[in-house]
């Protein structure tokens, strides 16, 4: 499953909004502000969470789903070769201070020597946060927002090395343009600018820069070619 996202949209709901303006209204039957962010999903009989969502998405995802019950007090939070394990449990109050609600943060445990725990690295850290009502209803759907937590850090590590790479490059920069334009040709950029077709005689290098594609590092290279 991959989340949806629409042209020049972000979804960054707070906790009321999650919860007063999506699951409440979807338990009263009412329209939702936007009905394509939050999506139905079986996030308990649909197996592990890298095989129902997009493992290197690294982002969110928001579901409604309905719990599983082991009996009228307690929930079964098996899935495909784990369990959901409870870590932390949050009120949510109205206005006027009453309880209404709960947000849980759950993590997803494979079984002990099973092979999903083995390629734990592979099929990511799992976290899921899950809006409740209270008291509880007869349906007992909820609201999920789930993600991938290794997901994130290995586009954040990839992103650090590219930056990385961009600063070099930036860096060395000045020190390759006084190597190609050297003192012995001030007027380099201007015999270029006499090479091209006529249809651009007067070209400078910020002019050529404006160019979709322009590589700078070529044009200093042709610079080079033909002076030396």
């Amino acid at each position: 499953m991959m989340a949806i996202r629409h042209p020049g949209f972000s979804f960054q709901p707070t906790d009321e909004d999650l919860f007063f303006h999506y699951l409440l209204r979807r338990l009263n039957q009412e329209p939702l502000p936007d009905p394509g962010v939050v999506v139905d999903c079986d996030v308990y009989g649909g197996g592990d969470p890298w095989n129902i969502f997009d493992k290197d998405w690294d982002e969110k995802f928001y579901v409604f789903t309905v719990l599983k019950k082991k009996n009228k007090s307690r929930v079964d939070r098996t899935a495909g070769s784990g369990t959901w394990k409870g870590e932390q449990s949050h009120e949510i109050r109205d206005s006027r201070g009453k309880l209404v609600g709960y947000k849980k943060l759950f993590t997803f445990k494979p079984k002990a020597g099973s092979n999903a725990e083995a390629d734990k690295a592979e099929n990511g850290h799992w976290i899921m946060y899950e809006y409740s009502t209270h008291p509880h209803i007869e349906t007992e759907c909820v609201l999920c927002v789930i993600s991938n937590k290794y997901a994130r850090k290995v586009n954040k590590r990839e992103c650090r090395k590219l930056r990385g790479l961009v600063q070099l490059e930036e860096e060395n920069r000045p020190a390759k343009k006084a190597h190609l334009l050297c003192y012995d040709h001030p007027n380099a950029v201007d015999e270029f600018s006499t090479a091209l077709p006529p249809s651009a005689p007067t070209a400078t290098q910020d002019q050529l820069a404006a160019f979709p594609g322009f590589d700078e590092d070529a044009f200093f290279d042709i610079i080079h070619l033909r002076l030396h």
